[in-house]
């Protein structure tokens, strides 16, 4: 999946595009593509964790940002099932310089039902 790694100069790429955009069905056929076989499964898992050049935004911020419910759910889902043992879980990865994090973005923006996912997927995990 060579098109995974293809990024716009400010480094999103089709995932970041997907999830900004509220395209949850869009999201859910990369993911599913990307999970045959694992070499597309760890592409896949690198586009998941690339932070944009511009703001430092994964793609689970930008849906978080937007709330979009379907694609935070369809990135949380991959992360959880594909996730190596050494990555932090990516409910719990800030943005870079900003440190914003999903949870931070969803509540932000008003999301309710995006705050309640997120803190049942961990996203108060280490926090005293």
């Amino acid at each position: 999946m060579s098109s995974l790694s293809w990024q716009r100069p400010s480094g999103h790429n089709c995932i970041h595009a997907a999830s900004e955009n509220d395209h949850e069905c869009v999201l859910r056929n990369v993911l599913a593509a990307a999970s045959t076989t694992p070499s597309r499964r760890s592409a896949c898992a690198a586009a998941i964790r690339a932070q944009s050049l511009i703001d430092g935004a994964l793609p689970l911020h930008q849906a978080c940002f937007v709330g979009s419910f379907g694609c935070v759910t369809a990135l949380l889902e991959f992360d959880a099932r594909y996730r190596r043992p050494t990555d932090t879980p990516l409910v719990t990865v800030p943005m870079r310089p900003s440190f914003a994090t999903p949870l931070y973005l969803a509540a932000a923006g008003g999301h309710a039902a995006l705050v309640s996912a997120l803190i049942e997927s961990g996203a108060l995990r280490g926090v005293g």
